[in-house]
């Protein structure tokens, strides 16, 4: 999304969000909700406070935007009646992955920044 726009990235987040219901246990429609919700709120901050083609920003918003999406998800889950101890889903779950996706999230944008960049010689990111 924050390469090629909404409209790309919200579909983008809602098939990923497909891929995720279907091999998960969970009842359908939860991961794509999550995912969907989660990706139309960072282009509303993408917007609102970093402008259009900023590099830094997926450093800044991957934490926050995957404490997010998996905590919105865990929280549909409950309300569904499975039940899920907080603090063990907060600790175990949530904060791990906030914290490897941050870790891997430079490698892997600047990657497909390239790529983007090789599609869409025009268009070029700011720090």
């Amino acid at each position: 999304m924050i390469l090629r726009g909404l409209d790309e990235g919200v579909f983008i987040a809602i098939f990923a969000g497909i891929g995720f219901d279907i091999l998960s246990g969970a009842p359908f429609g939860i991961f794509s909700l999550s995912i969907g919700l989660t990706a139309l709120l960072t282009d509303l901050v993408h917007d609102r406070i970093f402008g259009e083609n900023n590099l830094i920003l997926p450093a800044i918003l991957i934490l926050p935007a995957t404490v997010f999406f998996n905590g919105l998800a865990a929280f549909l889950l409950i309300q569904l009646g499975r039940p899920m101890p907080w603090e063990t889903l907060l600790t175990s779950i949530i904060l791990p992955v906030a914290v490897l996706n941050s870790a891997v999230m430079i490698p892997i944008f600047l990657t497909l920044y390239i790529f983007n960049r090789l599609l869409t010689p025009s268009e070029a990111l700011t720090w």
